[in-house]
């Protein structure tokens, strides 16, 4: 397995604490990969290999990865989840916070 997969919520916040976390890289739309999904795949999985202190995100339609994709990630330490719909009023404190912000 994967050194990444070994990081747990408090081990994450732990290097976080320490400076020892990378990035958080968004990858969104895994479902817009079309025939390169095998490729980003890859791609994620080295990525972690050489450097494993990076948080990956990768995003994508409800139901649009096949098994193939979710078991290699799962394999990578990712888990998976769907996220619902957010309310009116979520919309509006996630707008009203982000422009506050801005300024």
């Amino acid at each position: 397995k994967s050194r990444h997969s070994q990081y747990s919520v408090s081990s994450l916040l732990s290097a976080a604490q320490s400076d020892q976390l990378g990035l958080l890289l968004l990858l969104d739309g895994l479902d817009e990969a079309s025939a390169r999904r095998a490729d980003v795949v890859q791609y994620v999985e080295s990525l972690l290999e050489s450097e494993p202190t990076h948080l990956p995100l990768v995003t994508s339609r409800p139901g649009a990865v096949g098994a193939w994709e979710l078991n290699a990630f799962s394999n990578l330490g990712f888990v998976s989840f769907n996220m619902g719909e957010l309310s009116r009023e979520q919309a509006k404190q996630i707008t009203v916070r982000t422009l506050a912000r801005l300024g």
